[in-house]
């Protein structure tokens, strides 16, 4: 089983590897994955082990743990507090740079300095470690922990910080005092500006760490706040608003108009229209009636529900597609485990050559003490950054978190690492190549009938509903500048249609079926349209007045506007564009009109409706595995195909 905590004190990449080593020692650990950026460590561990001896194991190691469900964070309130910190500790600590090294390194420059400087060497000294001790006292955290982790055996990047600054000042320091004995004349090398220049300098690389952290973990704020903060459940005969995180499972859960599903749940009564366009992209609102599922952070748009809750807190699909994120940004890449490796002895490989450098300096060079000493500072303090062990998790947490954004979510990083080596990409259409809203895009009018008139029946009518279609008319309607007439005795039906009257007329808007059992007539030559239009992958919407049929309004997902230069783009990479297509009942043909490529891949399970004949149809067939099922890709074209495709099973 695994099991995740919070873990206080970290600040690199060996700080990560002391830490994950610690807690793999316990036996019975299997293994175990920190994330420098969210502060967390998860182990796979045997049901056995109990949670106390990996807390014990990382304290021992020098830093804080707790297991995450003892330890209530608001991992967005850590974020914006760090940052505000760390960006205060940096602006005070450049304030007392800025005058430091002027006046010592101003006269290299050409820059007039205050007499005092160049006169009398004792006063210029401490004005220079007046200047250098606030960001001492500032930066202090660097010498307390880099120091601590160096004496338990187990320096980090905080080591060679503090040994580079200590040194510098500790020399300046002895020349000081040899100064106010008399025994140095004239202005002794102090090094005063270069151990604050240090401290600042990766001062502003935390900083910049900490923002980095803020962004990513935002992407993971942001599909928290899909959930709502508080729910209706009936409780005792009555209704009664708790918060999300106290509904029980086997709960009935009441959803109205407008309203946030908070819990994944089986529909017991009501019904209505729910966007599920948060978690699944499709622009469509989806029918639920009793007996269908609602999944959480989805929203009610029409209708009334009560729901059984099934599946609360943890166990909701939106909880579980957090956690396959923050699983992600935990996850090692091949390149990143390597990176572990060497930053693991890069501390220790950097304290001994700074050493070797001036022990050789001294012995074969026969340089004085000042000079193998400025020549080890020099190797400590260029190493400080260590963008090896920083940049490559920091790399792909800032990637994840900056996909997540865009609704793209990666499950591993190894398999972000995998994209690079992709030579076919299958894009899903709605809300992808799609702008993911629907917009009016044909007109089929009956015998006699204008566009303008149809569409300006088909808006009235439709203008009291909440359904995207709907609003598609609508808006195409208000474009044109047509005038609506008001209805009355509104009604939708559920799968089937909505009616209406205006002005005394019976105005009805719906599918074919609808329009039968209405007692609409509806000609082979408009079956046909929509039937062509229905192909096309449009949703062909029959508008009838009385007993007679206006026509025909198509509504569809229009292609974005920077689709194509997308596609073209991945093409110019030699990356090879399919669109992909849930199977259906209706017959989908191997290049479907509208999908950029020219290319459709038909994507579905063995075994429910993919029929042999539409195996048939395509020329390739992939079979890809989907945790304990297996999927067939049918795909236009051979070739290796990476496919990103989510299941509520593999959640």
């Amino acid at each position: 089983m695994t099991e995740k905590f919070v873990i206080i004190g970290m600040t690199c990449a060996a700080c990560a590897a002391h830490v994950e080593r610690a807690a793999a020692s316990v036996p019975g650990v299997h293994s175990a994955s920190v994330n420098l950026m969210l502060g967390s460590l998860v182990c796979d561990r045997d049901e056995n082990v109990d949670p106390a001896a990996i807390v014990a194991a990382v304290t021992a190691a020098g830093y804080g743990a707790a297991p995450e469900s003892e330890a209530r964070r608001d991992l967005h309130a850590e974020q914006d507090a760090a940052v505000k910190a760390m960006g205060r500790r940096l602006l005070w600590s450049v304030v007392c740079l800025v005058p430091l090294f002027y006046l010592s390194m101003g006269h290299m420059m050409g820059l007039p300095v205050p007499m005092f400087m160049h006169t009398q060497p004792l006063l210029s000294a401490f004005v220079l470690l007046a200047l250098t001790v606030p960001i001492l006292i500032l930066n202090r955290s660097y010498f307390t922990v880099g120091f601590s982790r160096l004496f338990k055996g187990a320096p980090n990047m905080d080591s060679l910080v503090a040994l580079g600054a200590a040194a510098g000042l500790v020399y300046s320091l002895i020349e000081m005092g040899l100064l106010a004995a008399g025994k140095v004349t004239g202005m002794p090398d102090l090094y005063f500006e270069s151990a604050g220049m240090i401290l600042a300098l990766v001062t502003v690389g935390k900083y910049l760490e900490e923002r980095s952290k803020g962004k990513t973990t935002g992407a993971i704020t942001a599909l928290l706040a899909l959930a709502p903060e508080s729910a209706v459940v009936r409780r005792d005969g009555k209704e009664v608003t708790v918060p999300t995180e106290d509904i029980k499972a086997g709960e009935t859960v009441i959803v109205r108009q407008g309203g946030r599903i908070p819990v994944d749940g089986t529909v017991t009564a009501g019904s209505g229209t729910v966007d599920e366009s948060a978690l699944t992209g499709e622009s469509m609102p989806v029918e639920k009636t009793v007996g269908g599922k609602a999944v959480s952070a989805t929203i009610l748009t029409g209708g009334y529900l009560e729901l059984t809750a099934d599946r609360v807190g943890a166990d909701t699909t939106l909880s579980q597609i957090i956690q396959l994120m923050e699983q992600a940004a935990s996850g090692k890449a091949p390149i990143s485990r390597l990176a572990d490796k060497i930053s693991a002895v890069f501390v220790p490989v950097v304290i001994s050559i700074a050493l070797l450098a001036a022990i050789l300096w001294a012995a074969v060079g026969g340089m004085g003490v000042r000079f193998c000493l400025s020549i080890a500072i020099a190797v400590l303090v260029i190493s400080c950054p260590c963008a090896l062990g920083l940049a490559t998790p920091v790399a792909i947490t800032v990637a994840t978190g900056k996909a997540a954004e865009q609704g793209i979510l990666v499950k591993s990083a190894a398999s972000l690492e995998l994209m690079g080596r992709v030579d076919t990409v299958v894009l899903d259409k709605t809300g992808t190549v799609t702008e993911g809203k629907p917009r009016v895009t044909d007109l089929l009018c009956a015998g006699g009938m204008t566009e303008d008139t149809l569409l300006s029946a088909a808006a009235s009518l439709e203008k009291p509903s909440e359904h995207p279609l709907a609003g598609a008319i609508v808006a195409e309607a208000e474009k044109r500048g047509l005038v609506l007439r008001p209805v009355s005795g509104f009604a939708a039906v559920a799968g089937g249609g909505v009616a209406a009257r205006a002005e005394g007329t019976l105005l009805l808007a719906g599918n074919e079926a609808f329009m039968e059992t209405s007692g609409v007539a509806v000609s082979e030559e408009m079956k046909s349209g929509a039937a062509r239009l229905a192909e096309d992958g449009k949703t062909p919407l029959f508008i009838a007045a009385g007993t007679s049929l206006l026509g025909v309004i198509a509504v569809a997902d229009v292609v974005k506007a920077d689709s194509a230069a997308a596609i073209a783009a991945l093409r110019a990479k030699n990356i090879t564009c399919l669109a992909a297509a849930l199977y259906q009942s209706q017959p989908l043909s191997a290049a479907r009109p509208g999908y950029p490529g020219g290319v459709c891949v038909v994507i579905g399970s063995e075994g429910q409706g993919l029929t042999e004949e539409t195996i048939a149809a395509c020329s390739g067939t992939v079979r890809i595995p989907m945790t304990d099922r297996v999927e067939s890709l049918n795909a236009g074209i051979a070739g290796s195909i990476l496919l990103w495709h989510f299941r509520e099973e593999s959640l």
